[in-house]
């Protein structure tokens, strides 16, 4: 038995969500960014842990995003360090640049954070890579496809996917869409732009809770 609705979601790197796509407002950083006031960013826990038991990636360390409707709410404290919203975007093409998967908690409101995470430290993903719990996070509205004819087996897509959804077959990319969860770390370095994600049909995407109240409920 699987505990749902999972306790975090993936945010796919907005500038590989497709144009022509009418998106939902919660699939896109920049909603949660735009509407509120104070921005900060802090270490992250999984990492620094992993760090301290010797067990660290090379992944950077400072780029968990916290965020705030109130104006100056991080400008006291000691962890956090105050960012503007410029800098706040800064550090997801940071991310996005450095391999991190863009997540959150799994409801459409009440987001204060965006973890930049990766399956070697992330406590959540992990669960994903080394227990093949796949409900730890809840996959984007979106998965990966490859176009076979741009496709020029470079395989630097394989070494930036988090959850191994990607293999090569004949020197061809391919995608495993049980394991992709729509994040689109393979999308943004791909030099053939052989892969873009898709948008799910409707009967395939789970709507997110819409509070984090709602979300404490339907998991009790």
């Amino acid at each position: 038995m699987t505990a749902e609705p999972s306790v975090h979601r993936v945010i796919p790197i907005e500038k590989t969500i497709p144009v022509n796509v009418d998106v939902m407002p919660y699939e896109k950083a920049s909603t949660y960014l735009d509407d509120v006031n104070a921005w900060g960013v802090l270490d992250c826990i999984c990492r620094v842990q992993k760090k301290l038991i010797g067990e660290g990636c090379d992944h950077p360390v400072e780029n968990c995003l916290v965020f705030s409707s109130k104006v100056g709410a991080f400008d006291r404290t000691d962890d956090i360090r105050t960012l503007s919203k410029e800098e706040a975007l800064s550090i997801l093409d940071e991310a996005n640049q450095a391999g991190l998967v863009h997540s959150t908690n799994n409801a459409r409101q009440d987001v204060t954070y965006i973890c930049n995470c990766c399956t070697c430290s992330c406590g959540v993903l992990r669960g994903i890579a080394e227990f093949g719990k796949h409900n730890s996070v809840a996959s984007s509205d979106f998965y990966a496809t490859v176009d076979e004819d741009l496709c020029n087996g470079c395989e630097v897509c394989i070494d930036r996917c988090q959850f191994i959804a990607l293999t090569m077959e004949d020197d061809i990319c391919k995608v495993d869409t049980t394991y992709c969860y729509g994040c689109g770390l393979c999308v943004t370095t791909c030099s053939s732009e052989a892969i873009q994600l898709i948008h799910k049909e409707k009967d395939q995407i789970t709507m997110p809770p819409e509070t984090e109240e709602d979300w404490r409920e339907i998991r009790a």
